[in-house]
């Protein structure tokens, strides 16, 4: 087990910035892309409630009425909330500006009349449940990934993050995240 006084325990943060902020930008990354996936799929299938957000509404039959008569939802089908073309989900982006920070979004316009709704047509949002659908099934492997670069590769080390305690075990092909070994690169 490594120790480290409070002096050098800084120290060896300091040492190790650059890697952390990689590996938590690359993390990011990953939950961007799984949020923005989670939103997208939520395009045409009607949600439950989730924190503070409502289950959607059956579609109007007028609203029904018009996608079939356009020939507009997923598959034909016009019971598909949200969806006519496909284009909105789609449209949804993730970008990771730094390392604190991943933004899931869209430029589409009419996605903020969804989100929010309007006073003919109920909202529906699609980014805060897809968010707190997917973080929760991430957050621990992020923790053991930035443990595990504190730990460094030549032994094991433990260490407290967010004060909840996380063993970290390392060697020198690699670093053990979640379950797996993967060669470090250098």
């Amino acid at each position: 087990m490594l120790t480290f006084t409070p002096a050098a325990f800084a120290t060896h943060l300091q040492k190790i910035q650059k890697t952390i902020e990689d590996r938590s930008r690359a993390n990011l990354n990953i939950l961007g892309a799984a949020v923005a996936e989670d939103a997208r799929q939520s395009i045409g299938t009607y949600q439950q409630a989730i924190g503070p957000y409502t289950a959607w509404t059956q579609l109007a039959a007028s609203t029904l009425y018009n996608k079939a008569k356009s020939g507009l939802g997923k598959n034909g089908n016009p019971d598909t909330p949200l969806y006519a073309t496909g284009a909105m989900a789609a449209s949804i982006e993730y970008k990771v500006p730094n390392a604190q920070q991943a933004h899931v979004g869209s430029d589409d316009e009419t996605l903020i009349w969804m989100e929010e709704g309007t006073t003919k047509m109920p909202p529906r949002p699609v980014l805060g449940p897809a968010a707190l659908r997917t973080v929760p099934k991430f957050t621990g492997m992020f923790g053991r990934s930035i443990a595990a670069v504190i730990a460094g590769a030549d032994g094991r080390a433990n260490v407290y993050v967010n004060s909840t305690y996380v063993s970290a075990h390392t060697r020198s092909s690699g670093t053990r995240v979640s379950g797996h070994w993967r060669k470090k690169s250098r």
